[in-house]
């Protein structure tokens, strides 16, 4: 199965986010919401060290 690119991953993270909000909404539980909500903070964290972590490729 092939990688998820880093625009894939965010989509999935606010998709995730949605869908939780809308769960919450309906249950009232928050839980849904704050694992799309962390998803996203996750996926915003590892990018953000991708980019300042310089390639070592020759």
């Amino acid at each position: 199965m092939p990688r998820l690119s880093n625009t894939e991953r965010y989509l999935v993270g606010l998709c995730a986010t949605f869908a939780g909000a809308a769960v919450a909404e309906l249950t009232g539980s928050m839980l849904p919401l704050a694992l799309g909500a962390a998803w996203t903070l996750i996926v915003t964290i590892d990018v953000v060290r991708r980019i300042r972590t310089p390639s070592h490729r020759n």
